[in-house]
């Protein structure tokens, strides 16, 4: 007589958004902040690295670099009202003066009403895409 043992292996699906499947493995995705700098391997785990200066990363992710920050021209009539950080996208404004055209993409200069009339729709501060009008 003969002592089998019956070992059943339950593989949890790879769904969430912290991992990711690679070679029939689930590995770990960076943390926001992080990119991957090497992907899992059957003996170890991904590999993540933090951003640089000037880098951001907002999400779980498997990049090989992390993102840019953006850059408030002066010389485009932006300012920086959030310096973001390694998760968190810098965040211009239009200075003063001016304001968020989403035809260009860009910052126009306030129309100057002349004596005795109004702006129909007055400007007003709204955010979209990092740039806030």
């Amino acid at each position: 007589m003969t002592n089998c043992k019956l070992s059943l292996q339950i593989t949890l699906p790879c769904e969430s958004e912290q991992h990711y499947e690679y070679s029939g493995r689930c590995c770990t995705k960076c943390e926001p902040g992080k990119y991957m700098s090497a992907r899992c391997t059957g003996t170890s785990d991904s590999v993540c690295q933090p951003c640089g200066p000037n880098e951001y990363m907002d999400v779980w992710n498997e990049e090989d670099k992390c993102l840019l920050h953006k850059i408030c021209d002066q010389g485009k009539a932006l300012r920086e009202v959030n310096p973001g950080n390694s998760t968190f996208q810098r965040q211009c404004a239009c200075t003063v003066g001016y304001h968020w055209n989403e035809d260009c993409d860009c910052c126009q200069r306030n129309t100057m009403c002349a004596p005795g009339f109004g702006a129909e729709h007055p400007g007003k501060i709204q955010k979209k895409r990092g740039y806030t009008k």
